[in-house]
């Protein structure tokens, strides 16, 4: 059944995006912005667990064939217009809902679930951006780089310099790995 499963490990896996910026170091090409923009602008739900993508997709489908569900059909029928939630070997906890597409089992980690954490889109856009091109090198965010690159590359507004920017320091600890989850 893991053919059919539609997981976004850049949206919903810590390790993954880690893995992506690191591989990415550098390159603030048109294709990486694209692949950031992927991210849209509302909240996101990201497992921050030691399970890899392959292991989570395996667990789902194992779950899956556990509870009885051989094809999309019975799956279809078994979602039911709504989600059931699967839990992990680690304990975390992942949605699944059916789309009527050629993945039809969709996944992502459930909200509020172990290993699980919640997460603004643009901020994660942003730093995702920053970190192209700075990297985790200083502690602190500066500003008008972030504003910049906000502007230039993601057409966001810039961060007035009074407001608070807890999340993207929250965001950038996270994924420098200095920020523990759990």
């Amino acid at each position: 059944m893991t053919a059919y499963i539609l997981f976004h490990p850049f949206k919903h896996h810590l390790g993954y995006i880690k893995a992506w910026l690191y591989n990415n170091a550098g390159d603030i090409s048109d294709q990486n912005i694209i692949t950031i923009k992927t991210l849209g602008s509302s909240q996101l739900d990201m497992y921050c667990g030691s399970l890899g993508v392959n292991d989570i997709l395996q667990q789902v489908s194992g779950y899956l064939q556990t509870s009885g569900i051989s094809d999309i059909e019975a799956y279809r029928q078994w979602i039911n217009d709504g989600f059931k939630l699967c839990q992990l070997s680690d304990t975390s906890c992942f949605t699944l809902r059916y789309l009527n597409n050629e993945k039809p089992i969709h996944i992502h980690p459930a909200r509020h679930a172990p290993h699980t954490i919640r997460i603004k889109a643009n901020a994660l856009k942003s730093i995702a951006c920053y970190m192209l091109t700075n990297g985790c090198n200083n502690s602190n965010i500066n500003i008008n780089t972030l504003n910049s690159l906000r502007h230039t590359y993601l057409q966001l507004p810039p961060v007035a310099p009074s407001s608070t920017i807890a999340e993207l320091e929250k965001v950038f600890r996270l994924l420098c790995g200095r920020e523990n989850v759990d």
